[in-house]
C-alpha cells in the first residue's frame, strides 16, 4: 500500500508539481481543484532491496474538504482507498508483522486496515505526519 507518486518529469517545475500530476494520473484526484496544500514532510532517501538508490522522496500533505470519488488507473494502481486519520491516531490499531530480509527474521511495525497492510516507507511518512498531528 502506497501513496501516489513518481518521478519529476522534465515538464514538471518541481517536486510539488510532479506530486500533483502523479496523483491526478494515478487516482484521478485533482489536488488543485479538491485539495489544499498543508505542507511538506521530511525528504526520504529511497531504498530498494535494502540499499539506498539515487532518488529522494518528497512527500506533501493535502487536506480535502470532501472525500472525492477516486478512479485508479488500472495500469498503475490496483485500488485506491481512503483511510480515516482517526484510525491511525488510535494506538490500539498499531500492530507488528514478521518479514525476513537476507535470511534475517524481523518484526516490523504496521497497520492492518480492512485486509490491507500498511508498513515500510508508507508507514514512515504516516508516522511523521501523525507525530505532527499529535503535537509535542
Amino acid at each position: 500500500m502506497a501513496f501516489p507518486g513518481g518521478r519529476v518529469d522534465l515538464t514538471d517545475p518541481g517536486p510539488l508539481s510532479a506530486a500533483k500530476r502523479e496523483t491526478r494520473e494515478e487516482i484521478a484526484l485533482d489536488l488543485d481543484a479538491h485539495g489544499r496544500l498543508i505542507g511538506e514532510l521530511s525528504h526520504v532517501p529511497a531504498v530498494a532491496h535494502g540499499r539506498k538508490i539515487p532518488m529522494v522522496i518528497v512527500p506533501y500533505v493535502f487536506e480535502v474538504d470532501e472525500i472525492p470519488t477516486l478512479a485508479p488507473d488500472p495500469r498503475e494502481v490496483q485500488e485506491a482507498v481512503w483511510v480515516p486519520v482517526p484510525f491511525f491516531l488510535d494506538h490500539a490499531n498499531r500492530e507488528s508483522m514478521q518479514r525476513t530480509f537476507a535470511g534475517v527474521p524481523l518484526t516490523l511495525p504496521c497497520y492492518h486496515y480492512e485486509g490491507r497492510l500498511i508498513w515500510g516507507l508508507t508507514l514512515k511518512m504516516l508516522d511523521e505526519l501523525l507525530g505532527l498531528l499529535k503535537g509535542p
